[in-house]
């Protein structure tokens, strides 16, 4: 167990989002015995919209850092350009946004050499810059495949930017080994750990006389 670490952890989900998954679930583990930041999703300006009309997305156009505890922060990051998975251009500023505002979160909680642990297949060039002690990328889903199908992005560029990252980073995390498939990579260096579930969610026991 990874334990008096500082970890700066990209997802690409809220912290409070209704539905959590792996994200979540290993932040939560994490925090007992290390300090997390918690980068959230760096939303879109078409989110920012609907937050203004009171849907959940925060509308926090200049980032913010929430301090919850001494283990866990939430870094709540500019919102994205769009078409980052379209253009590299777009992409790459996405990037150095996002490395901007980590830096000053970093700065302020006074992290020391990080793990840098990211979801998000777009950070290549985050790595080497954070001053982290080791980078891990978790991958969850088949990216080129799904983003595109949602018309989020172009297969093409979504492999150029996930074989970027996967030859920088020292860990790879999969949920299934059929992912990442199309790239050639040290066995060494991957491990497959499938998605689980939270048993208590479905005891019965626990909605006995609630309403």
């Amino acid at each position: 167990m990874v334990q008096g670490k500082d970890i700066i952890l990209i997802s690409n989900q809220m912290l409070d989002d209704r539905y959590w998954t792996s994200k979540q679930y290993i932040t939560m583990e994490l925090i007992k015995k290390n300090r997390v930041l918690y980068v959230e999703a760096n939303y879109s300006f078409g989110k920012i919209l609907t937050g203004l009309m009171g849907k959940k997305w925060p509308v926090v156009p200049l980032g913010r850092l929430q301090v919850e505890n001494d283990n866990l922060s939430i870094l709540t990051p500019y919102p994205r350009l769009p078409y980052r998975n379209h253009f590299r251009s777009i992409g790459w500023l996405n990037q150095k946004l996002l490395l901007a505002i980590i830096r000053r979160a970093t700065k302020k909680l006074n992290f020391e050499q990080p793990i840098l642990w990211t979801f998000l297949h777009q950070t290549a060039d985050l790595i080497g810059k954070l001053n982290e002690s080791m980078r891990i990328y978790h991958c969850v889903d088949d990216w080129p495949v799904l983003l595109q199908m949602a018309n989020m992005g172009k297969s093409d560029r979504i492999r150029e930017d996930e074989k970027k990252l996967t030859s920088s980073v020292d860990i790879i995390f999969r949920v299934s080994t059929k992912l990442l498939g199309y790239l050639k990579m040290p066995n060494t260096r991957v491990f497959d750990i499938p998605n689980g579930v939270d048993i208590d969610l479905f005891n019965p026991k626990q909605y006995v006389g609630k309403s």
